[in-house]
Parts: structure tokens; sequence; C-alpha cells
């Protein structure tokens, strides 16, 4: 299974790399600049290249048209660590609004949920109803113990119905990104004890 998973979305990201750089190209300006994202992949270049291109790729399988990325920073406080054709100021207003009780349940219960356009979270299963058509997918994010996140991907009432074989490359991408946020904590803890160290040494 994880074959097959595995090679259709190399199949799936190799058929539409040249799509993919065309409509980058066009949507250049509705990409999150590094300013207006915040925790460790916001100051590392690679790592938030990595995150919007995995949130496009989870757009094109799941058809949906905006995704973003948060991670919690202590108790209380969320950061927004990538987005895709969505602002970083939208974010929290669509989370307040709309994904509030699927953003909780994914995070606290570590596992995927769905809610719909009045912010109820819904049963999931494979191809529901129409009248229940999931407005967000959240996926929740494996990373340490002090820290969670979750990919958030927002679909139309006209996206097509999630198959359970879209559901598992999206836990791929999912896997991928957690591993690139962990990157990017490594780099950045890397980052302040060189900093330490310069500034003992020229004490």
């Amino acid at each position: 299974m994880a074959d097959r998973i595995a090679g259709v979305v190399e199949s799936r990201l190799r058929r539409s790399a040249y799509v993919r750089a065309r409509r980058r190209s066009a949507l250049r300006g509705r990409f999150v600049s590094p300013s207006h994202v915040e925790g460790p992949a916001a100051g590392y270049e690679p790592v938030r290249q990595i995150l919007q291109d995995i949130l496009e790729s989870a757009c094109e399988v799941m058809g949906s048209g905006q995704a973003f990325i948060l991670v919690s920073r202590g108790r209380a406080a969320l950061d927004v660590a990538a987005t895709y054709a969505i602002d970083a100021g939208e974010v929290t207003q669509t989370v307040l609004a709309q994904c509030a009780r699927a953003v909780n349940a994914s995070m606290r219960e570590k596992i995927m949920t769905a809610g719909d356009l009045h912010g109820y979270v819904l049963p999931m299963r494979e191809g529901a109803g129409e009248e229940h058509a999931p407005a967000v997918l959240c996926v929740p994010l494996e990373l340490n113990h002090h820290q969670g996140g979750v990919i958030c991907l927002l679909r139309s009432q006209q996206a097509r119905r999630m198959s359970d074989l879209d559901l598992e490359i999206v836990q791929a991408l999912a896997e991928q990104a957690s591993l690139a946020i962990g990157a990017a904590s490594h780099h950045s803890a890397l980052s302040r004890l060189q900093d330490s160290l310069s500034s003992f040494a020229h004490a």
C-alpha cells in the first residue's frame, strides 16, 4: 500500500509539474512572504518553500483552493507556518469562523477531521453526501511532545468527493510536512546555539 501511494504521488506530481510552474508564476502574489508567517519555518527559506509545495500538492489531490499549516506555540498560541493561496491575515478569521472545532479536534485527538460550512465537525467517511460535503479537512502533524500542528485544506461545495486513496496521499504529505517543520526547528535551535556561543566567545 505504501508503494502504491508513493507511486501515485510521484505520478501526479510529475504529470502536473509544468502546470504547477505556470500556476505558481501566475499566482506569485498570492503566496505569503516570510514576514507574514511565524515560527521556525518562517525564517528558513528551504523549509518554507517545501511546505508551500506540500500545500499546493495537497490542494491538487483534494480539489482544494486554499490551504494553510498551523503549529502550536505554548499552550494557547498558534503560528501560521505556511499558506497557499490565502493571506495569513485571513487565516485567523477562517479558523475562528469556520475551522475552530475541526482544528481543535484534529490537534487534540491527533486524527484527521472534517468540518462543514457552519463549523461543525463531520464524521470522516469516503464519499460524504453532498448535503454534508466537508468545507474543511484538517490533517494532524506528528511533531514533538510539546508541539502540535495541523494542515487545513479549504474545499468548495463543487469539490469532488474524497476517496480513501486521496486521504492516504494527504496523510503522506502531512508526514513530509512534519519532517520539514522538525528540520526547521532543529535549524532554529542550532542558530540560537551558535549565536550564544559567539556572544560567549566575544564576551
